[in-house]
């Protein structure tokens, strides 16, 4: 399983030692016990409870013993270690046969591993909804619930507001100097030279008299 380092040989080794010498250190008494020896452990020791608690325990031939692990803070149940029924459940049964070893495993749960959305401040508006390429105007109105949870789309300038602030430059200024010069209209233009025709007419009526 990932994140989970296997029990080595060495310590089942170990483990089978500690029971075989706790069956011999039981002395006459516990030997004459009758029934089917169960050493129950968990790893690491601090990581849950396990019931029946830890230890060596003994039970008629054949019967059904039930294995409850539960993980303490910051903790998690894995696996059992052993002959169970299922090993990846934290309530389990073991047919006890033969004598066994069996082993809770625990895990650290990581700091990081945490709920979606759990880190999420309760009561959040959130912004607003802008896609690619909208143009925002100074009046565009930002709503949001008071409940929180994501934002708005802001709402369009009605008539008469101004998409420009105050303070921005004229489009086109007066002392614009690539201003084109003004053109005089056609009728302007007929006149001038109208005018211009009956003067030289009358220059020319003049000049004849005084000959």
């Amino acid at each position: 399983m990932k994140g989970v380092c296997p029990i080595s040989i060495g310590t089942r080794v170990l483990i089978l030692a500690f029971f075989v010498l706790s069956l011999f250190l039981a002395g006459p008494g516990q030997c004459q016990t009758a029934g089917v020896a169960l050493l129950l452990q968990q790893s690491p020791a601090g990581g849950g409870v396990v019931s029946p608690e830890v230890g060596v325990h003994h039970y008629a031939e054949d019967e059904e013993v039930t294995l409850i692990a539960v993980p303490k803070p910051g903790y998690q149940f894995v696996y059992w270690l052993g002959d169970v029924l299922d090993p990846t459940a934290n309530k389990t049964t073991a047919l006890l046969d033969k004598p066994k070893i069996i082993i809770a495993i625990f895990q650290r749960v990581e700091s990081g591993q945490l709920a979606v959305g759990q880190n999420r401040p309760a009561g959040g508006g959130g912004g607003a909804i802008v896609t690619p390429g909208q143009a925002i105007s100074p009046s565009a109105v930002r709503t949001g619930s008071p409940g929180g949870g994501g934002g708005s789309t802001p709402t369009t300038p009605t008539e008469g507001d101004d998409p420009f602030p105050p303070d921005d430059p004229p489009l086109d200024p007066p002392d614009d100097p690539y201003d084109p010069p003004d053109v005089p209209e056609p009728a302007t233009g007929l006149l001038l030279l109208g005018g211009l025709a009956l003067l030289r007419n009358r220059r020319s009526a003049t000049a004849g008299r005084r000959a």
